[in-house]
């Protein structure tokens, strides 16, 4: 029996293989890739100054996770709604019918997000895919790297609109398929992100790919789906130029970071405190309280 599950503190992640009655701790792939420089982002940071940098890096990632989250939720069968705080469509009876009628309800709050979900949306019209998987972790024990890919598609070879102007030429296959939601998508470091998720699965399910997609709901594009774009790796392409170029960067974390685990802290879910606190302190005043 195999569990896998994904620990995250603050910015680092580790997953916790269970295999074979053995307990494995496996860095993520993208904490190996953190140790390629990216020199634009040291300039971006010295632009604007690195408090500012911390909070729009967060407020970023929030945004993405809420559309991974969204889209995820869409995939295996729930319902996005837009419920903007300020004017909202829906009364609460009506969200929770909406919970009733579909197995799961992602609330939007605003319009920003819900137009990354409605690019999705128009993207898989019109690839029509048959989804394999949504948010698959995949691992290699041997090498140490883990990861978790966002869906998987089976798709029909054709030429779609999905790609700006000129339609995406796709042979049939399976596609490992990563979501980015930011400003720009480095096009080269994306696929040492993707090789090993690629090799991982073929790996695990016994399985040939035919390449790799990455959906971009935050493009310049203005034709087929205006603001999204897709790009797309042949498995060639991944397996012998890709990966080989990711275990040298693996390869560099690993010597630095060998003797690494995964912090052992617990962030609580939920704190109370079980005693009352007038019986800590009775000459507390209530209305303090």
């Amino acid at each position: 029996m195999l569990d896998i599950a994904l620990i995250e503190h603050f910015d680092e992640h580790w997953y916790k293989v269970e295999h074979e009655g053995l307990t494995y701790f496996c860095p993520s792939v993208t904490t190996k890739l953190g140790i390629i420089d990216k020199p634009f982002l040291a300039r971006w940071r010295g632009d604007i100054g690195n408090r500012e940098a911390d909070m729009r890096s967060y407020e970023a990632s929030a945004k993405g996770s809420r559309i991974h989250w969204s889209w995820e939720v869409i995939l295996k069968g729930g319902v996005v709604i837009y419920d903007p705080w300020q004017r909202p469509v829906y009364s609460p009876q009506q969200i929770e019918q909406l919970r009733q009628e579909y197995k799961d309800v992602s609330i939007l709050r605003t319009q920003e997000e819900m137009l990354h979900i409605r690019r999705l949306n128009d993207q898989f019209n019109i690839l029509n895919p048959k989804v394999l998987a949504v948010e698959v972790k995949v691992y290699d024990l041997e090498k140490r790297d883990a990861g978790t890919i966002d869906n998987v598609l089976s798709v029909q070879r054709g030429e779609y609109a999905i790609a700006g102007s000129k339609p995406l030429k796709l042979p049939a296959g399976i596609y490992i398929n990563d979501l980015k939601t930011g400003h720009q998508v480095d096009d080269e470091d994306v696929w040492l992100q993707l090789a090993p998720y690629a090799k991982m699965y073929e790996d695990i399910y016994k399985v040939k790919v035919a390449g790799a997609l990455v959906t971009h709901t935050n493009a310049k594009t203005k034709s087929g789906v205006a603001g999204l774009n897709t790009l797309v790796r042949t498995r060639e392409q991944l397996m012998d130029e890709d990966y080989p170029a990711y275990r040298l960067a693996a390869g560099l974390w690993e010597r630095k970071h060998k003797d690494d685990m995964p912090k052992n802290l617990i962030i609580p879910s939920l704190i109370s405190l079980k005693t009352n606190t007038k019986e800590l302190n009775p000459w507390l005043d209530t209305a303090t309280l």
